[in-house]
């Protein structure tokens, strides 16, 4: 779960003074029963953070320049990744020796090394947030907030610079917690109620004038980030399926009315040795057929256009084969039940009385 308070305070403008807070609290909150490991960041995964440009000193071109040497840039503490449960893949993490008066450095996500660095970044050194750092470790990607250097989505892959809180400089400190706050995040076995109070109280002892914002879950923050294109998900899926009911009961309505009209015709084949197999055969292939050369059509027509919607999908491929061919089944499913439903009142007729009518 999260903590997230915010720093605009004149008490708070030096780097001495925020990373006294941040320890305070955060051996505090660590106390508490229950708390497995917490940790302090700028943001949160799902959250869009602050953007911020850098500069490569080593010399060399990086990987992929065309959106410029702009990353994701976050302070956390050294518990960040392991309270988040974030896989280190090269190097190191950050740690407790990533003081203020030690070597400057950082850990990337693999989407910058991947984007920046193709041929490796550790040991790489890079100029940013005011300062010379070298890039000690790479961990696996997590998706942040749309924040314009990254794929389409409301959450997303992108390139991510994680300074030591005890490295950043007060300039910065002071720059994005005009935007941003800082958030705790606290690994616990107990519920957001059950804790909520406790984490109120402990940074309260430390500040007691220090406002904690909002005190949510990781499945809470989650589902915030996603929660227009949800909505509009639910929508978009009752239109279609209100669309799709129109479409069967036009089905239906048609093979009724066909069978309405050709009950002279169907008692003339049954008298003559047709079955009723046969006889709803003839009367519901029609529109199998029509519903198949409509799927066809409408595949190829969707494939030509997907390159118009391409911003508007997420989490999915604009040619997706999986979506395609569902869609096409469903679509089949429900004309064949449209179809057969109506046909299968042949099965009660009698041939003689049919000729009779």
């Amino acid at each position: 779960m999260t903590a997230t308070a915010s720093l605009e305070d004149t008490r708070y403008q030096t780097a001495a003074q925020i990373q006294l807070l941040f320890d305070r609290t955060l051996e505090r909150v660590s106390s508490i029963s229950g708390v497995e490991s917490a940790a302090v960041s700028l943001g949160l995964p799902y959250q869009r953070i602050l953007n911020l440009g850098f500069k490569p000193l080593d010399g060399e071109q990086a990987g992929d320049t065309e959106t410029g040497f702009i990353a994701n840039v976050t302070y956390v503490s050294p518990e960040y990744f392991s309270t988040l449960r974030i896989p280190l893949k090269k190097g190191r993490v950050i740690e407790p020796v990533d003081r203020e008066e030690s070597a400057g450095a950082v850990v990337v996500n693999e989407a910058f090394e991947r984007r920046f660095y193709r041929d490796g970044a550790i040991g790489r050194r890079i100029g940013v947030a005011g300062r010379e750092r070298e890039i000690v470790g790479v961990v696996a990607n997590v998706q942040q907030g749309a924040s314009g250097i990254g794929g389409a989505g409301p959450i997303q892959t992108t390139p991510i610079v994680y300074l030591a809180a005890a490295q950043t400089m007060a300039g910065t400190f002071n720059l994005v917690h005009t935007w941003f706050s800082p958030t705790w995040i606290v690994r616990t076995s107990r519920s957001v109620t059950g804790i909520e109070q406790h984490l109120r109280a402990a940074v309260s002892a430390i500040d007691p004038q220090l406002p904690v914002a909002s005190v949510r879950s990781m499945s809470q923050v989650r589902s915030a980030a996603t929660e227009s294109q949800r909505f509009l998900m639910v929508l978009a899926t009752m239109l279609g399926a209100a669309s799709m009911l129109l479409a069967a009961i036009g089905i239906h309505g048609l093979i009724s009315s066909s069978i309405t009209e050709r009950t002279r015709e169907i008692g003339i084949r049954m008298a003559l040795g047709s079955t009723a197999a046969q006889a709803i055969r003839v009367i519901a292939w029609p529109g199998i057929a029509l519903t198949v050369i409509g799927i066809v059509i409408g595949g190829l027509l969707a494939r030509a256009l997907t390159r118009y919607i391409a911003s508007l999908l997420w989490g999915v491929q604009p040619t997706d084969p999986a979506t395609f061919g569902l869609v096409g089944a469903l679509l089949l499913f429900v004309a064949i039940l449209a179809s057969v439903l109506p046909a299968l009142r042949i099965m009660r007729w009698d041939p003689a009385q049919t000729l009779r009518a």
